[in-house]
């Protein structure tokens, strides 16, 4: 077993403010643990000034557990001083024990049941706050908690007062968090003038250790109590039950990355039941790493009323996560690829400095290759330029997790800030989406499949095989308005930008609104692989700008060797050229038309063809059908010239084709065999057809 850390700095969407300050940024630390092949991850999520851990030791403590892990998992009690490192090894350690993957705990939530939970309404003036309460309420929620004690007073009276006089007890729950912010002198009128709008309970109202008020307050306090930041200095079993004894609070607040984890918050459950003590769980500012693992444990734990888990729309540079909240309910996406999503983000966020790789093996044998996380960055963020993606975009991950091109959707989406929608790989990758994606990438036969649906895309790029002559004409028949002088940016107001001069097009920053609403998508063929990280090259398929050449993104430059196969230059994401079995047209070091593979020439008599020139030229002839030109072996011409057809038989015209081109034999065959990407595997199909 070996370990390792890594830091993390988390930016909030906008200040959040609470009693003991504002907070802009906020850091966490993730601990990964390695065996067999699999990562688990947990998170150490300290809170400066609330949190129990020094966080100027918290880097040499976790040196000293990632030295040696296997100590303090036999031992957890060793770190009862650093609850937050208690509770990432933890995590860390139950989800390498589950395979990795993130997959904490087997829990309602990962069967598609939601938790109840509350809308948090964070501190600022007066008027930020009522808009986050109409925001809530026009979403449906059923309990808000709003964090009180930075205002004046009767600022935060007027808001409770204008939530009740709309809404009653039965139809919204308030709850309200003071953080220690009333003092001795003034807890018990503010008390009372709380207790007027029916609430369901005030979180921590008076400062910790302040044992005999809180005991006369949790006696005679008209709104229910509970108990947040007096749980955290408690650590010896003997002290819980002594303040618990003493005070009976109506209710604990259990926080896993401030109570030293899971099982840490079961004592504390336990404790209180027996006390017949209320409890709820709450996040704390954890990433959605933290906080997809909390979620996972409270839906086992199975807690009654709303939880406190909405805190993962806080960050704008958030973790990609399966959990999402809808009308006060957290969901959990059950679409499996989120395991290999998630395993990725694992390997992704450890400290490692570089990651293997898998080939898709449609041109060749699969192999594996080792890449720097740099160069994985470089490419995301020459994808961002290239394409003008923006912080806060959405990007849709639709394909495998098992090859490059999915696992570069999750670094750019991580990279470039985007969020990331995520469904299962599929031909229909677009049936199930409900919004706007700001950019997506398919395969030629996923955008063949979703042709009616391409509205909900702005940006599509299409790689992982060449796209045919039939679905670019396809193509043209869609909506796309304007000339290349007038596309602008969508939906930001923005005047138009400067585009990478490289790009002999402007590289739209997506679609635009035709006249009956529906969007019309820019389109992009790549050119590229996995040594090269996905794509270096592109080429419009659709707009004014439709093009047959594919250009160089900025920094990519081009040469041919010997064979007229293409060299790639590339050394943001490759310090070596990049030599392809790609037989091209250079046009300059930074364009070139694509001819065909160099593996795939035929020998015939001495000429040599390439098949895919000539299928490109029966693209006219055989518009509905998918068919390939391959080589067999032949007595005289030492290789034929041979079509396959996809289906029955049909009549075909050689006219557009050299004498020399035409085929000898035609094969009509019912059903092609397909890559995993839905590649036409032309080995695999003379195979199993017994074509030799």
């Amino acid at each position: 077993m070996i370990a390792s850390w890594s830091k993390h700095t988390l930016v909030f969407q906008r200040p959040a403010g609470t009693s003991r300050g504002t907070m802009n940024t906020r850091d966490v630390w993730y601990i990964f643990i390695f065996k067999n092949g699999k990562t688990g991850i947990g998170e150490c999520a300290p809170l400066p000034g609330l949190s129990l851990d020094n966080l100027d030791f918290i880097e040499s403590k976790l040196d000293e557990v990632c030295t040696d892990p296997k100590r303090f998992i036999e031992d957890f009690s060793l770190l009862k001083t650093f609850p937050s490192i208690y509770f990432g090894l933890e995590m860390a350690h139950i989800d390498l024990m589950n395979g990795g993957g993130q997959n904490y705990f087997d829990s309602p939530l990962n069967q598609g049941e939601a938790i109840d939970i509350n809308g948090l309404i964070w501190m600022g003036d007066a008027e930020f706050m009522v808009r986050q309460v109409e925001q809530k309420l026009d979403e449906g929620w059923k309990c808000i908690k709003i964090k009180i004690g930075a205002l004046n007073f009767d600022a935060e009276i007027d808001i409770l007062k204008s939530i009740r006089t709309r809404l009653t007890r039965d139809e919204i729950e308030l709850r309200v968090d003071a953080n220690g912010a009333f003092t001795e002198s003034d807890v018990k009128e503010k008390l009372n003038r709380l207790a007027e709008f029916n609430l369901h309970s005030i979180e921590q109202p008076i400062k910790v250790g302040q044992r005999e008020l809180l005991l006369e307050l949790c006696k005679s306090s008209p709104v229910p109590i509970a108990l947040d930041e007096e749980l955290i200095p408690i650590v010896d079993e003997a002290d819980r039950v002594e303040m618990l004894n003493m005070v009976k609070p109506q209710y604990l607040v259990l926080k896993p990355s401030l109570l030293g984890g899971f099982a840490e918050c079961e004592k504390w459950i336990e404790l209180a039941e027996e006390r017949k003590i209320g409890w709820w769980i709450t996040s704390a500012l954890e990433s959605n790493v933290g906080l997809n693992a909390i979620a996972q444990w409270t839906s086992k734990m199975k807690p009654e009323g709303f939880q406190g888990l909405g805190t993962g729309q806080l960050f704008t540079n958030n973790i990609p996560s399966p959990l999402n909240v809808k009308g006060g309910k957290l969901w959990m996406d059950d679409a499996p690829i989120w395991t290999d999503v998630n395993q990725f983000i694992s390997e992704w966020m450890s400290p490692d400095k570089t990651m293997e790789l898998q080939s898709s093996g449609s041109t060749k044998t699969p192999k594996r290759i080792t890449a720097q996380k740099k160069w994985m960055r470089n490419s995301a963020l020459l994808t961002g330029k290239t394409f003008g993606l923006q912080k806060g975009d959405t990007a849709l991950l639709c394909l495998p997790m098992k090859y490059v091109a999915g696992k570069m959707m999750v670094v750019r989406a991580m990279e470039l800030e985007m969020d990331l929608k995520v469904v299962e790989p599929s031909s229909t990758p677009l049936k199930e989406i409900e919004s706007t994606i700001d950019f997506a990438a398919m395969v030629p036969l996923q955008l063949e499949n979703s042709l009616d649906l391409l509205y909900k895309v702005k940006i599509l790029i299409v790689g992982g095989g060449k796209v045919n002559p039939q679905l670019v004409e396809k193509l043209q028949s869609l909506p796309f308005l304007g000339d290349s002088s007038s596309i602008l940016p969508y939906d930001r107001g923005e005047s138009k930008k400067d585009y990478p001069r490289q790009l002999n097009f402007p590289c739209t920053r997506g679609s635009i609104k035709d006249k009956e609403g529906f969007q019309s998508t820019h389109i992009f063929e790549t050119y590229g692989m996995t040594e090269t990280l996905t794509h270096v090259a592109i080429k419009s398929l659709n707009s004014p700008n439709k093009s047959h050449v594919f250009t160089a993104l900025e920094g990519v430059r081009f040469e041919t060797d010997e064979r007229d196969c293409l060299v790639i230059h590339v050394p943001a994401v490759n310090p070596k050229p990049v030599v392809t079995n790609d037989i091209v047209e250079l046009i300059n070091e930074t364009s070139f038309r694509w001819l065909g593979r160099f593996d795939n020439i035929i020998n015939s008599g001495g000429v040599k063809i390439l098949p895919e020139v000539v299928e490109a030229q029966l693209a006219s002839v055989i518009s509905d059908r998918r068919y390939f030109i391959a080589g067999l072996p032949d007595d005289s011409l030492g290789e034929k010239v041979v079509l396959i057809v996809e289906g029955k038989e049909m009549e075909i015209s050689y006219d557009s084709l050299e004498k020399y081109e035409e085929p000898k034999e035609i094969y009509f065959i019912l059903k092609f065999v397909e890559t995993e990407t839905g590649k036409i595997h032309r080995i695999n199909t003379l195979k199993i057809s017994n074509i030799h």
